[in-house]
């Protein structure tokens, strides 16, 4: 069977949830994104045009990205401890970017400045990869990023890697220590999943009568296979 992709980008994805949302529920249309559009979003923007729980079935988890802190090489900071000690210094006077609000860099983020009790500036981009780019050119110090595209600058000299937002070290980058050495241990890496258009049942309410977050932390609890879908999971 012929497969077409039909790329959706912008809106942290959510203008990809609302096409897949009013696809056929058939089975032949499958939506993979990021894993916080259908977690974190509904927590983070009023007036989605779909709704996670009543309009998709979770098929899989596809894979797990672990996210990077990166900077320009020109930064004098070289640890999150450093960023930490500048960003104290000069309140709201420190730049970094991220990729679009909601996606995991832009939360990795202002989980670090609210655990470090710190003020510093977002630069937001439409994209990984704008957001790497302005790092690269310098237009922003530093930057949450994932390893998968960051990785290639690294390893070519024109980013510094400053941390990993994962638990433990990641095996491409052995020397790199993680975020949790700097007393942020809730850091996570990126999700990717794919769901289908779910069916709906005659004489089912067209509202879900639980919101995204609550519905996860009842699935999870319940021993339920779609644990998965808890934003943060508990460790």
């Amino acid at each position: 069977m012929p497969v077409v992709v039909d790329n959706r980008g912008g809106a942290s994805g959510r203008i990809a949830a609302a096409a897949a949302a009013k696809a056929n529920p058939d089975g032949h249309t499958l939506f993979f994104t990021y894993g916080g559009v259908l977690t974190t979003g509904p927590g983070l923007f009023r007036n989605l045009p779909y709704d996670s729980m009543r309009d998709f079935a979770p098929v899989a988890m596809i894979a797990q990205v672990p996210g990077i802190l990166v900077s320009h090489p020109s930064f004098p900071a070289r640890t999150v401890s450093d960023i930490i000690k500048l960003a104290k210094a000069k309140p709201g006077a420190l730049t970094h970017g991220a990729s679009s609000i909601g996606s995991s860099s832009h939360l990795n983020m202002e989980l670090l400045k609210q655990m470090a009790g710190i003020d510093m500036l977002l630069v937001s981009y439409p994209g990984d990869a704008p957001a790497l780019v302005a790092v690269l050119g310098g237009q922003v110090p530093f930057a949450f990023n994932n390893v998968v595209v960051a990785l290639p600058h690294i390893q070519a000299g024109k980013l510094r890697p400053i941390a990993v937002a994962t638990t433990q070290r990641v095996s491409q980058l052995p020397d790199v220590p993680t975020v949790a050495k700097a007393e942020c241990p809730a850091t996570r890496d990126c999700f990717f999943t794919l769901s289908s258009r779910r069916r709906r049942l005659r004489g089912s309410s067209s509202k879900s009568s639980m919101t995204p977050w609550r519905a996860s932390s009842n699935l999870r609890s319940s021993g339920n296979s779609l644990r998965r879908w808890a934003p943060y999971p508990s460790t």
